[in-house]
């Protein structure tokens, strides 16, 4: 059994959390495929794809501590971008709230002294310091070609063979 409620409840929203980080990266992938960038259309769908494996590794974890589960509503996610950049920043944006968010549930758990969820939480620690870094480097490469069509196509390119390249959820 987890060691409180309170552990409980942030871990039952986080799950949350993770199907709206799923549900942005969707929609944002969405809003790439009305655009000539189907590359970045595929990182984001591939990035939705982790996000709800991040949600069931949180659904796993409650069901395997035999505590109670709850499917929170997810908002609505934006759908609708000025920009590849302001796209990336969003993203970026989301990326440092899911830290933020996990760590909040770890300080919970230090609190708690609930080891087993402290081990639980580290690879999610370590994931959002890699989740962290992927944005802002793609944040800076856009920025970069920003306003050069012909470099924003070539980065959508090089996009493809990454997505192809990695597997659906971590």
């Amino acid at each position: 059994m987890i060691s409180s409620q309170t552990l409980v409840d942030l871990l039952n929203e986080q799950i949350r959390n993770e199907l709206y980080s799923h549900a942005i990266y969707l929609a944002m992938s969405g809003w790439y495929e009305t655009t000539p960038f189907k590359g970045f259309a595929a990182k984001y769908h591939a990035a939705a794809l982790e996000e709800h494996g991040h949600a069931m590794r949180f659904y796993t974890y409650l069901a395997d501590r035999d505590a109670r589960i709850k499917v929170l509503a997810v908002p609505e996610p934006p759908f609708e971008y000025e920009s590849v950049v302001s796209a990336a920043k969003a993203a970026l944006e989301q990326e440092r709230l899911v830290s933020s968010q996990i760590r909040k549930i770890y300080s919970q758990a230090q609190k708690d002294e609930d080891f087993e969820t402290l081990s639980f939480l580290k690879w999610f620690l370590d994931e959002q310091v890699e989740e962290e870094k992927t944005a802002q480097d793609f944040l800076g490469y856009v920025e970069l070609a920003a306003g050069h069509p012909v470099a924003l196509l070539e980065l959508d390119e090089k996009a493809i063979p990454a997505v192809a390249a990695s597997p659906d959820t971590k």
